[in-house]
């Protein structure tokens, strides 16, 4: 990233600053304690990088106006005129300027070195910062052939992708989170806790009485089938033993039924003859009756010949001495005169003769019926005793009927524990092999979460990743001849291999410088800042700005601003812009010297 020119106004302590880069690669910041050295390296970052050092809350920003201004303005210029400035206390920002996604990310660390060693007590933080630089920011493609290399399934690696997004952690933490999904699964199948060293070759315990189970419910199920059998031959005999006593019982009754009408046999013949009699006399006294009453029919021979005796006794026997006349008078005496209009008292007798002679009929009638009812029973008598001739069914034996289906109960209780049995035995290696599938499973899951975990692949990636930080910082120890600093696996920055904490201030200082050239050098920002510079004494200050010469003749380093407090005006290379500050305000120099 190479800057043309930085201009700040009333920004902290700073007055008006304009500092013009365009044929240099390096500034050198001076002056006495307490002139803005450390407010135009501030301005720098708020700038580029949009946030404010001293304070926190965007109400606050106004503090950060030099007193007695309204307003501040920061602005820098890039190769290209791309642009980034700020403007206070509005907090108002214009960036026109984009770098690459490892340059940015090492852009705020660049602008204050010291950061870098503060993030090893957060290894995860600074192992995601040297992903990010180096461009190895856990890239799917990359992780994806890492995994496939250590022979994880195809599946695993396709589930695994779309968290990789996110990052190494949360995609370790999804693998953990599918392992303990099928230790459950395992601890289902088994009703055990998983374990790795049980797990592997598990076997499901299975009763021994369960080994003879299957011959056991094959006999069972035979034995069964024959008592079925039987017990449908026991119920075919007991339904005709039932059907023929309800037959027996049936004759027996119609056998007393029909005994009771043919008892009535001879009554009922004595009974019709004399309703017979009875109603002929009824008959004929209704006849004699319609006769005297004039009512009766006059028609007949037999009322021919009366009419013709009447004339003979008339004619020839006038006293009535023949046996004609006799005749005749019997006649009378029955049907009235022969040329008589009848007699009233036998005319209204009719009606009563008529009813009696009906009932006579009705009685007969009733009375014939029940004589052929009665005949018939009799007829029915012989038939039945024909059929209770016959000889009595065999006894059913009802105990042993009762004894074949408490044995079938009894058969299908045993037969379903045999199969229950079976099951065990059958089910046994199924559920061997499903624990054994499970147990894959999890194996599988853990490989995967252990080699996204900062031990596995990132760790491999961050040594790759750290191979050109550290192989940069080796350069810079021995152009400068200060300590090896290097960052190992465990995210420990070390100063000739002792940490970086136990480092004077001055050590601390140039690990920090030597910090920021690597970040910016790897991830092509070629641009940082340094702060301080005073904390190295005269040497380590003189081969530190050589350094600084030597890698932007190298064009490792694009723009580098080095501030630090001097009791006099330093006397730099002429590859410098030297800003002197005074009160916040630059102050030109009288001449370069060539260190």
């Amino acid at each position: 990233m190479k800057i043309t020119n930085f201009h700040a106004a009333n920004y902290q302590m700073l007055s008006d600053i304009n500092i013009d880069l365009s044929d240099h690669a390096l500034a050198l910041i001076g002056g006495l304690n307490e002139q803005g050295k450390s407010s135009l390296l501030e301005a720098l970052r708020h700038a580029l990088c949009g946030e404010a050092t001293r304070v926190k809350l965007k109400k606050d920003l106004r503090m950060i106006v030099r007193d007695g201004a309204k307003s501040s303005t920061v602005a820098v210029r890039m190769l290209g005129g791309e642009t980034a400035q700020v403007k206070l206390p509005s907090a108002a920002a214009e960036r026109s300027f984009s770098l690459p996604e490892p340059a940015m990310s090492a852009l705020p660390y660049c602008l204050d070195p010291a950061k870098i060693a503060a993030l090893q007590d957060r290894p995860s933080e600074l192992r995601q910062l040297i992903f990010a630089v180096t461009g190895l920011a856990c890239n799917p493609m990359a992780v994806q052939a890492r995994l496939a290399a250590r022979k994880i399934g195809c599946d695993k690696i396709t589930h695994i992708l779309p968290f990789l997004r996110a990052g190494f952690p949360a995609s370790a933490t999804e693998a953990t989170a599918k392992a303990r999904e099928a230790k459950g699964a395992w601890e289902r199948i088994t009703g055990e806790k998983w374990g790795s060293e049980k797990a592997v070759g598990w076997t499901p315990v299975v009763p021994p009485e369960a080994l003879d189970a299957g011959a056991n419910a094959r006999d069972a199920r035979s034995e069964y089938d024959d008592v079925t059998e039987s017990i449908k031959l026991a119920q075919q005999r007991q339904a005709e033993a039932n059907a023929a006593a309800r037959f027996l019982a049936q004759v027996a009754g119609e056998r007393n039924r029909q005994e009771e009408r043919a008892a009535m046999l001879p009554r009922l013949e004595k009974k019709l003859a004399a309703d017979t009699q009875n109603l002929a006399a009824h008959q004929r006294q209704l006849a004699s009756l319609r006769a005297r009453g004039g009512v009766g029919p006059r028609v007949g021979l037999m009322h021919d010949l009366a009419r013709a005796v009447t004339y003979f006794v008339r004619t020839y026997d006038p006293n009535g001495a023949t046996q004609h006349a006799a005749t005749l008078r019997a006649y009378e005496a029955e049907f009235g005169p022969v040329e008589s209009d009848g007699d009233a008292e036998a005319a209204a007798a009719i009606p009563a003769a008529e009813s009696a002679v009906a009932l006579m009929e009705s009685a007969v009638a009733n009375t014939k019926r029940d004589l052929a009812t009665a005949t018939a029973a009799a007829e029915a008598i012989k038939n039945i005793a024909e059929q209770s001739a016959a000889p009595p069914a065999e006894p059913f034996d009802q105990a042993a009927l009762d004894a074949l289906i408490q044995r079938s109960a009894s058969l299908l209780k045993e037969i379903s524990n045999l199969d229950t049995l079976c099951a065990v035995a059958d089910g046994a290696d199924q559920k061997k092999q499903d624990a054994d599938n499970t147990h894959a499973e999890i194996v599988a899951w853990l490989e995967l979460a252990e080699a996204l975990s900062p031990e596995g692949i990132p760790g491999e990636m961050v040594k790759d990743a750290l191979k050109p930080i550290n192989a940069r910082m080796r350069e810079t120890a021995n152009h400068t001849g200060w300590d090896q600093v290097t960052i190992d696996g465990e995210m420990v920055v070390r100063l000739a291999g002792r940490p970086y904490s136990l480092g004077s201030e001055s050590a601390r200082w140039r690990a920090d410088a030597a910090l920021a050239d690597a970040f910016s050098f790897v991830s092509g920002l070629k641009f940082f800042a340094l702060d301080r510079l005073d904390v190295l004494v005269s040497a380590q200050r003189l081969a530190c700005l050589k350094w600084l010469r030597a890698i932007a003749t190298a064009g490792d380093v694009d723009t580098a601003f080095v501030a630090g407090t001097f009791t006099q005006r330093p006397s730099v290379p002429r590859e410098f812009v030297t800003v002197w500050l005074e009160n916040g305000a630059p102050v030109e120099l009288d001449e370069q010297q060539a260190a």
